[in-house]
Protein backbone atom coordinates (compact mmCIF):
# COMPACT_ATOMS: atom_id res chain seq x y z
CA UNK A 1 0.00 0.00 0.00
CA UNK A 2 1.07 3.23 -0.63
CA UNK A 3 1.16 5.26 2.33
CA UNK A 4 1.47 9.17 2.54
CA UNK A 5 3.05 10.63 5.13
CA UNK A 6 1.11 13.68 6.72
CA UNK A 7 2.28 16.94 6.77
CA UNK A 8 0.66 19.52 9.12
CA UNK A 9 1.31 22.89 7.56
CA UNK A 10 0.75 25.84 9.56
CA UNK A 11 -2.03 27.53 9.45
CA UNK A 12 -1.01 31.78 9.37
CA UNK A 13 2.00 32.73 7.40
CA UNK A 14 3.47 36.47 8.55
CA UNK A 15 4.24 39.08 5.80
CA UNK A 16 8.34 38.60 6.23
CA UNK A 17 8.26 35.44 6.08
CA UNK A 18 5.62 34.81 2.84
CA UNK A 19 7.48 37.85 1.58
CA UNK A 20 10.86 35.97 1.57
CA UNK A 21 9.09 33.05 0.12
CA UNK A 22 7.60 35.08 -2.81
CA UNK A 23 10.05 37.46 -3.16
CA UNK A 24 6.83 40.15 -3.25
CA UNK A 25 6.29 42.98 -1.21
CA UNK A 26 3.49 42.89 1.58
CA UNK A 27 1.97 45.87 -0.37
CA UNK A 28 1.41 43.28 -3.64
CA UNK A 29 0.74 40.35 -1.65
CA UNK A 30 -2.52 42.43 0.15
CA UNK A 31 -2.89 43.66 -3.79
CA UNK A 32 -3.24 40.11 -5.34
CA UNK A 33 -5.52 38.87 -2.37
CA UNK A 34 -7.83 41.82 -3.45
CA UNK A 35 -7.85 40.18 -6.58
CA UNK A 36 -9.46 37.22 -4.96
CA UNK A 37 -6.76 34.97 -5.46
CA UNK A 38 -6.67 34.19 -1.67
CA UNK A 39 -8.20 35.76 1.45
CA UNK A 40 -6.78 39.18 2.61
CA UNK A 41 -4.61 39.00 5.61
CA UNK A 42 -6.14 39.49 9.50
CA UNK A 43 -3.97 41.28 11.90
CA UNK A 44 -0.67 40.78 9.37
CA UNK A 45 -1.25 36.38 9.30
CA UNK A 46 -2.44 35.25 5.92
CA UNK A 47 -3.92 31.82 5.84
CA UNK A 48 -0.78 29.56 5.03
CA UNK A 49 -2.91 26.59 2.59
CA UNK A 50 -4.85 29.36 0.64
CA UNK A 51 -2.21 31.81 0.48
CA UNK A 52 0.11 29.49 -1.06
CA UNK A 53 -2.13 27.52 -3.26
CA UNK A 54 -3.38 31.28 -4.18
CA UNK A 55 0.01 32.64 -4.88
CA UNK A 56 0.75 29.66 -7.86
CA UNK A 57 -2.52 30.12 -9.48
CA UNK A 58 -1.32 33.97 -9.79
CA UNK A 59 1.86 32.72 -11.06
CA UNK A 60 0.20 30.60 -13.72
CA UNK A 61 -2.33 33.23 -14.72
CA UNK A 62 0.79 35.82 -14.97
CA UNK A 63 2.34 33.26 -17.02
CA UNK A 64 -0.28 32.38 -19.25
CA UNK A 65 -0.92 36.38 -19.66
CA UNK A 66 2.49 36.98 -20.76
CA UNK A 67 2.34 34.17 -23.38
CA UNK A 68 -0.50 35.84 -24.82
CA UNK A 69 1.38 39.14 -24.64
CA UNK A 70 4.35 37.80 -26.38
CA UNK A 71 1.95 36.36 -28.93
CA UNK A 72 0.22 39.88 -29.83
CA UNK A 73 3.94 41.43 -30.02
CA UNK A 74 5.18 38.52 -31.99
CA UNK A 75 2.45 39.26 -34.54
CA UNK A 76 2.69 42.42 -34.55
CA UNK A 77 6.73 41.71 -35.74
CA UNK A 78 5.91 39.57 -38.51
CA UNK A 79 3.04 42.14 -39.82
CA UNK A 80 5.95 45.04 -39.53
CA UNK A 81 8.29 42.76 -40.97
CA UNK A 82 6.12 41.82 -44.14
CA UNK A 83 5.35 45.59 -44.40
CA UNK A 84 8.91 46.23 -44.55
CA UNK A 85 9.32 43.47 -47.21
CA UNK A 86 6.51 44.93 -49.19
CA UNK A 87 8.00 48.36 -49.12
CA UNK A 88 11.63 47.02 -49.87
CA UNK A 89 9.69 45.12 -52.59
CA UNK A 90 8.34 48.12 -54.20
CA UNK A 91 11.26 50.66 -53.73
CA UNK A 92 13.24 47.60 -55.78
CA UNK A 93 9.98 47.52 -58.32
CA UNK A 94 9.64 43.60 -57.60
CA UNK A 95 5.87 44.32 -57.19
CA UNK A 96 3.95 46.62 -57.90
CA UNK A 97 0.03 47.25 -56.05
CA UNK A 98 -3.01 45.84 -57.28
CA UNK A 99 -4.54 48.96 -58.27
CA UNK A 100 -1.34 49.78 -60.77
CA UNK A 101 -0.73 46.06 -61.80
CA UNK A 102 -4.29 46.26 -62.71
CA UNK A 103 -4.86 49.30 -64.70
CA UNK A 104 -1.60 48.05 -66.56
CA UNK A 105 -3.01 44.73 -67.40
CA UNK A 106 -6.49 46.50 -68.44
CA UNK A 107 -4.24 48.98 -70.52
CA UNK A 108 -2.08 45.70 -72.49
CA UNK A 109 -5.60 43.35 -73.18
CA UNK A 110 -7.19 46.68 -74.48
CA UNK A 111 -4.37 47.02 -76.86
CA UNK A 112 -4.54 43.15 -77.90
CA UNK A 113 -8.49 43.42 -78.19
CA UNK A 114 -8.45 46.34 -80.50
CA UNK A 115 -5.54 44.53 -82.83
CA UNK A 116 -7.56 41.53 -82.83
CA UNK A 117 -10.45 43.44 -83.89
CA UNK A 118 -9.68 45.10 -86.50
CA UNK A 119 -9.01 42.05 -88.07
CA UNK A 120 -12.45 41.24 -89.79
CA UNK A 121 -12.23 44.92 -91.40
CA UNK A 122 -8.71 44.18 -92.52
CA UNK A 123 -9.69 40.81 -94.03
CA UNK A 124 -13.26 41.51 -95.68
CA UNK A 125 -12.47 42.16 -99.05
CA UNK A 126 -9.53 39.80 -99.73
CA UNK A 127 -11.79 37.23 -98.20
CA UNK A 128 -14.59 37.81 -99.70
CA UNK A 129 -12.36 37.15 -102.73
CA UNK A 130 -10.85 34.14 -101.82
CA UNK A 131 -12.65 31.31 -102.85
CA UNK A 132 -10.32 27.96 -101.20
CA UNK A 133 -11.68 27.48 -97.90
CA UNK A 134 -8.26 26.18 -96.94
CA UNK A 135 -6.70 29.28 -97.84
CA UNK A 136 -9.67 31.28 -95.81
CA UNK A 137 -8.43 29.05 -92.74
CA UNK A 138 -4.60 29.62 -93.13
CA UNK A 139 -4.98 33.49 -93.75
CA UNK A 140 -7.40 33.42 -90.49
CA UNK A 141 -5.11 31.58 -88.70
CA UNK A 142 -2.39 33.43 -89.71
CA UNK A 143 -3.86 37.27 -88.81
CA UNK A 144 -5.33 36.23 -85.45
CA UNK A 145 -1.79 34.51 -84.14
CA UNK A 146 0.02 37.37 -85.70
CA UNK A 147 -1.41 39.75 -83.09
CA UNK A 148 -0.58 37.20 -79.78
CA UNK A 149 3.12 36.74 -81.54
CA UNK A 150 4.06 40.06 -82.20
CA UNK A 151 2.24 41.56 -79.20
CA UNK A 152 4.26 45.09 -78.49
CA UNK A 153 2.60 47.43 -75.80
CA UNK A 154 3.79 50.56 -74.80
CA UNK A 155 4.05 50.68 -71.49
CA UNK A 156 4.12 53.95 -70.81
CA UNK A 157 5.10 56.09 -67.98
CA UNK A 158 1.59 55.68 -65.00
CA UNK A 159 1.14 56.79 -62.30
CA UNK A 160 0.67 55.06 -59.00
CA UNK A 161 -3.23 55.44 -57.85
CA UNK A 162 -1.83 56.05 -54.14
CA UNK A 163 1.01 58.17 -54.35
CA UNK A 164 0.69 59.65 -57.47
CA UNK A 165 4.28 58.86 -58.96
CA UNK A 166 5.34 57.61 -62.12
CA UNK A 167 5.51 54.06 -62.96
CA UNK A 168 7.74 51.73 -65.17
Amino acid sequence: MNKKKEFKLPEKIGADPLEQLTGLSDMRHRQIAKQGFFPIPMDGKYQFAETIRGMFKYYQEMDQRRGAIKDVKLEREKEKLRAEKVAADRAEEIVVDRATGKQVVTRAFTALKFQVLTIPKKLSQRLALEADPVNVEAILTKEVRAPFENFQFDWGVMKCPTCEKPTK
